[in-house]
């Protein structure tokens, strides 16, 4: 065995050690005696694995909910995943329609969970069902958060695709409305023909370069 990987594997069991003690250690508490604070940040779409841009804003935010403990807040640091939109529909569509660019990219970020990739391959084929994929990807973030060591409350773990988060969604957007914040009228749009409804640059290959136009003909 080389050094290297002596050295590799002692890192790893001292990782795993101190996650152990800390997931035993830490219990998100409530104490309404105390003055409240309420953190959160966008939530994840899960459309896939994280990357290093969710270590960073999570990790910024997990620093803020701890000193504000420390500061003798009763802090509530919720988990939530983003559902909704149709950037998780389009995936499974583009499955369904066996597009082979999507299938290969699939199986290759359920590989890194899972490290067999006959069983991704069959993962996959079960993300032709858009709530698989919500679900597969929500269960390895909440384990990755956890190895992180993020002093989350995951008893508080919701979707935006909860009855309760639209009914929220909707009291916001009337309330917008009753302050007059919210205004109608007519823009350019990017619109899928096959769909047959409009959709954002983020939400189609190449996106962010087709920008929207006005054709006029005279």
């Amino acid at each position: 065995m080389s050094v290297s990987q002596e050295f590799k594997e002692t890192l790893i069991a001292s990782e795993k050690k101190w996650q152990s003690k800390w997931d035993n250690a830490f219990t998100a508490k409530i104490n309404e005696d105390k003055q409240k604070y309420f953190i959160t940040i966008p939530y994840p779409y899960v459309t896939g694995n994280l990357h290093v841009g969710h270590g960073r804003t999570y990790t910024v935010t997990d620093f803020v909910a701890r000193i504000k403990r420390l500061q003798g807040y009763n802090v509530l640091f919720p988990i939530a995943f983003h559902i909704t939109g149709t950037p998780v529909l389009a995936i499974s569509n583009k499955l369904n329609d066996n597009d082979e660019e999507t299938i290969k990219l699939y199986e290759e970020y359920v590989n890194l969970y899972e490290n067999d990739l006959e069983k991704s391959k069959q993962i996959v084929q079960t993300f032709k069902e858009p709530l698989k994929i919500v679900e597969y990807f929500s269960s390895k973030i909440i384990r990755d958060f956890k190895s992180v060591g993020y002093s989350m409350d995951f008893s508080r773990t919701f979707t935006t695709g909860e009855p309760y988060y639209n009914k929220f969604i909707e009291w916001q957007f009337k309330s917008y409305e009753e302050k007059g914040f919210l205004k109608k009228a007519s823009y350019p749009i990017l619109f899928c023909p096959k769909d047959n409804n409009a959709v954002g640059e983020d939400e189609i290959k190449g996106g962010e370069d087709e920008k929207v136009e006005v054709q006029e003909w005279i």
